[in-house]
C-alpha cells in the first residue's frame, strides 16, 4: 500500500512538471534521481528517493554536499531516514529558503528589564556555567570553531555545556533553540541561552546570559568571544528569546 501511494505521489509530481512547462524535476524511484534545473528557485541539485541501505552520510557524498545542508532543506531533526522518503537536495544558497518551510522564522520580542536585576547566585549551577564561560574571553571568532583557541556563537555553548551534557553534539544555533527547555523571557537566570536574529532569519546567533543584563557570545563582528548588554543598539533590537539546556 504504502509502495502504491508514493508511486502516485511521484506520478502527480511529474505530471503536474510536466503541465507547469517550467523545468521542475521530476523525482525517480528505483534508478538514479534526476537532475534538477538550475532555473528552479529554489534551486535543487535532485530529488532524491531513499532506498534501503541509503544512508544521509552517504546521500550527501554523493552529490557533494554535507549532511547538515541536507538536513535543513528537508526538516530533519535526526539523521533516521526511511525507504521511500524524499529528500530535496539543495544548493548551498538554497538551504535557508527551504528550511523556511520547516521552521517559521520567530520574531524579535522586547528584551525583559528584569534581566537587568537578575545576578548569578553565588554556588549555583548558572554561576558556575558563567565562570566556565568567561574562561574563553578572548578567544578569536573562527566561523565553524570549537577549540579552546577557536570559536564561533554555537561552538562556545558547545564549550562550556559539553561537560555537563556528555551527549550534547556540536550544533548549530537554530538546533540549540528548537531542542533547549523554552523559557518565558522574564524569568531567565544566568546560565541560559539567549538568541537573537542576525544574518539569516530566526535564531542565527546565540549566547549565555550571565547576570546585570549582559551575555557572553563568540561574536564575528568583535573578533571573538566578548561579553555584550542586551539593550545594545544592533542585539537588542533581534532577542528572539530564551531557552535552557540546563537548569541553573
Amino acid at each position: 500500500m504504502r509502495r502504491t501511494l508514493f508511486a502516485l505521489l511521484a506520478l502527480i509530481v511529474g505530471v503536474a512538471a510536466t503541465a507547469a512547462g517550467a523545468g521542475t524535476p521530476t523525482p525517480t524511484r528505483g534508478g538514479a534521481p534526476q537532475t534538477a534545473s538550475r532555473g528552479t528557485q529554489p534551486a535543487l541539485i535532485a530529488i532524491h528517493w531513499v532506498r534501503p541501505g541509503d544512508t544521509l552520510l552517504g546521500i550527501a557524498w554523493r552529490y557533494r554536499v554535507t549532511v547538515d545542508m541536507i538536513k535543513r532543506a528537508n526538516g530533519l531533526w535526526t539523521d533516521i531516514i526511511l525507504p521511500g522518503q524524499r529528500l530535496d537536495i539543495p544548493t548551498r544558497g538554497s538551504v535557508a529558503v527551504l528550511a523556511r518551510r520547516y521552521t517559521p522564522a520567530p520574531q524579535p520580542i522586547p528584551v525583559p528589564r528584569v534581566a537587568f536585576q537578575r545576578t548569578a547566585r553565588e554556588g549555583s549551577q548558572g554561576a558556575r556555567l558563567v565562570q566556565e564561560a568567561k574562561r574563553y574571553l578572548g578567544v578569536r571568532y573562527v566561523w565553524g570553531g570549537t577549540s579552546a583557541h577557536a570559536l564561533d556563537c554555537s561552538g562556545l555553548i558547545f564549550r562550556v555545556f559539553s561537560s555537563y551534557v556528555p551527549s550534547l553534539g556540536r550544533l548549530r544555533s537554530y538546533d540549540y533553540f528548537r531542542m533547549s527547555k523554552i523559557v518565558a523571557p522574564e524569568t531567565l537566570l544566568p546560565g541560559d541561552l539567549v538568541f537573537f536574529t542576525t544574518d539569516d532569519p530566526g535564531p542565527s546567533h546565540m549566547g549565555i546570559f550571565i547576570g546585570d543584563g549582559k551575555f557572553i557570545h563568540a561574536s564575528s563582528t568583535a573578533g571573538g568571544v566578548t561579553i555584550t548588554s542586551l539593550d545594545d543598539p544592533f542585539y537588542g533590537q533581534r532577542f528572539l528569546g530564551v531557552r535552557r539546556l540546563l537548569n541553573p
